[in-house]
This record gives C-alpha cells, sequence and structure tokens, in this order.
C-alpha cells in the first residue's frame, strides 16, 4: 500500500482555536457536560481528508475517504481512496476498506486482492496493512469516553485557559491511571485526550479542533491520533458531517469480495 500512496498529496492543517471570555465549571459539570455529549451522539458520517506518517517517512500523506461510526454498536467502518483518479473522470481508486464490529476487524486490500480478518487486537500483524488505523483507538477518538460515576476516580485543575481532568480506573489495590483530558475554558470542548497503560506510561495521544454543531451535538472536524510506542500518526479532517444519520441495515456488514482470498490472522501469526 506504501507504493501506491506515495503519490499522495501532503497537507497541513491549523484549525482555529475558539475564541470568547474564559469560563468557569465544577468537577460534576463537566462531567455531565461530556456524558451528556457522549450519551446524545448516537453516529457519524461523513467523507474526510486522512493523513498518516510514520517513521520513515518524509511527510505525512493524505488520501480521501469516507467515515461511518455507530456509537451505541460501538461499529466502524473506514474506506481508503485516492485523491485523484488515475484517469479523468473515472472513479477514484480505492486502497482499503475497513470495518469493525463486535470484537473483530475486517480489512480488504484491492491491490494484493485479499481480505484480512480476526480480533481487533491482531489488526498490527499485517504488515501490508502500513496507514494502521486501529479500531480500538478510533472509538476512543471520535467521542470521549464517558466519564466514572464513582467519587474520586476524577480530579479536576485549572491550567491557565484549559481545564485538566484525570481520570482513574477503579483496581483491589489502588486506583490506576487511566486518562488525562484537556478541556478548553471558552466553550468547554474537548482539545486533547491522553491515555496510560497499565504501567503508567503514554500509549495514545488525541488531539480535537475546529468543532461543529449540529442537531444539539458539538463534533470535532480535526482529530489527530499518535500512539506514542511507535511514533505512527493519522489524523482526520471530516466534511460533509453528518450527526446521528441513518445507516441502513447493512453498512457495517462486510461485502463479499470475489476473487479475493480471505486471510484470518490468529494469535502467533
Amino acid at each position: 500500500m506504501l507504493a501506491m500512496l506515495a503519490g499522495c498529496a501532503s497537507l497541513s492543517l491549523y484549525p482555529e482555536e475558539a475564541k470568547g471570555p474564559i469560563l468557569t465549571s465544577s468537577l460534576e459539570e463537566l462531567k455531565d457536560r461530556i456524558n451528556n455529549q457522549a450519551e446524545a451522539l448516537k453516529g457519524l458520517s461523513g467523507s474526510s481528508s486522512i493523513n498518516f506518517l510514520k517513521p520513515g517517512m518524509e511527510k505525512s500523506r493524505q488520501c480521501e475517504g469516507k467515515f461511518f461510526f455507530d456509537n451505541k454498536a460501538k461499529t466502524l467502518r473506514i474506506e481508503g481512496y485516492a485523491t485523484q483518479p488515475a484517469v479523468p473522470f473515472a472513479p477514484a481508486e480505492r486502497y482499503f476498506t475497513l470495518i469493525a464490529r463486535d470484537g473483530k476487524f475486517w480489512i480488504d486490500l484491492p491491490s494484493d486482492k485479499v481480505v484480512y480478518t480476526g480480533d481487533i487486537d491482531l489488526l498490527d500483524e499485517i504488515e501490508r496493512y502500513e496507514m494502521r488505523i486501529r479500531p480500538n483507538d478510533m472509538l476512543k477518538a471520535v467521542v470521549t469516553q464517558e466519564l466514572p460515576a464513582k467519587k474520586g476516580l476524577v480530579f479536576l485543575e485549572e491550567t491557565g485557559d484549559d481545564y485538566l481532568l484525570t481520570v482513574y480506573e477503579d483496581s483491589p489495590q489502588s486506583p490506576l491511571l487511566k486518562r488525562k483530558i484537556w478541556i478548553e475554558r471558552r466553550g468547554f470542548r474537548v482539545i486533547k485526550e491522553v491515555y496510560y497503560s497499565k504501567q503508567g506510561f503514554v500509549e495514545l495521544e488525541i488531539e480535537k479542533s475546529d468543532y461543529l454543531r449540529k442537531r444539539g451535538v458539538e463534533y470535532p472536524q480535526y482529530i489527530q491520533l499518535l500512539r506514542t510506542r511507535t511514533a505512527e500518526m493519522v489524523s482526520f479532517y471530516f466534511k460533509d458531517l453528518k450527526i446521528n444519520p441513518d445507516f441502513g441495515k447493512n453498512i457495517f456488514v462486510p461485502e463479499e469480495r470475489p476473487g479475493f482470498e480471505v486471510v484470518t490472522i490468529d494469535k502467533g501469526e
């Protein structure tokens, strides 16, 4: 796939930050806001510019995509296409389709005529899948996960123009640091999240900006994910974003690909 993507254009995005006066809020108000937004977001769809960068690349590259997300079922579909068709007026070349549901993934690569499938946490085993969009990471990034209701697991502090929420996971021994959430104080929008491993190391950084409000839900049009262990970055800039759309019943069902080999990824492969 890397050879195919070598011709994609580069993209730099600098979304504007929110403007307005500094506001104040309590911990409970911020928790309610995040949890209410997560509950109100039933799903998303739209087109997007997809940018990715991995060690060894001189600069990030851009491809066009289509994006579908069902928050209730925690299902995801992402399609990647060439930025321009190889032949004028012809359909853009499809690079991949990724579907994640019920703890499984399906990804087809037309250039190889192969469909890979397996447990979501085994997606990294596919060497040919160089874009490295991980469903578990995307599910965390697409919607800020609800905060625990139990007291003593979420702490609030001011950091200049932002609020910082530190979230712990309950544990028999002692609470474990789970994530940190930065919320700008001009509109109480989440602008950054950091997830931690059980050993306390940063494993995923998420940045969000350029918020849009539709149907009573605020949503970032720009999302960037960085896996710190591998230094792999992927970002999405959404266009034609639809909030809580009607997906239909088959959008998250993998299509039959005649002539494609189906390869199941198992642990140890």
